[in-house]
């Protein structure tokens, strides 16, 4: 918006202090520029008390992280090895679960070959009652009836 006049209230009061903060401010970097690139503060350059404050705090911090890591990586080792420790124990369910489906079929087949040999022992003692009682017929005598 390069056709905008501010008002003469708004261009007195307010810009006028930002202007001459503005130049405040740009006057300070330029007798001040601080540090260059690549400064590193030290305990000896250090002379004020909050900025040692703050340094050491943030020694603090990152050790604190450093901690914190070393934590993150003992319990996601931990939870490494709980899961390989799982998988095995999955593979032995499985193989546990086969056996018990193979143990039951057997079972069952067992049972089914009980159940007919003790439908052929039956069948068995049938025909040899059978058989007895035919052989014994000539030698029954009942009493009061003729041959």
């Amino acid at each position: 918006m390069y056709g905008y006049i501010p008002l003469c209230s708004f261009y007195g009061g307010q810009y006028r202090q930002y202007k001459i903060r503005l130049l405040m401010l740009s006057s300070d970097v330029e007798t001040n520029p601080g540090p260059g690139k690549g400064y590193h503060y030290d305990e000896e350059t250090v002379t004020d008390d909050n900025t040692r404050r703050i340094l050491q705090a943030i020694a603090d911090t990152k050790e604190e992280v450093k901690s914190v890591k070393r934590s993150v990586q003992g319990v996601q080792q931990e939870l490494e090895n709980i899961k390989e420790e799982l998988k095995i124990i999955k593979s032995k369910v499985d193989c546990l679960e086969y056996s018990h489906e193979v143990i039951a079929s057997d079972v069952a087949s067992v049972s089914l070959q009980d159940e007919v040999k003790e439908e052929r022992l039956n069948e068995i003692e049938r025909q040899l009652n059978s058989i007895e009682n035919e052989k014994l017929k000539p030698f029954l005598r009942v009493f009061g009836l003729g041959e």
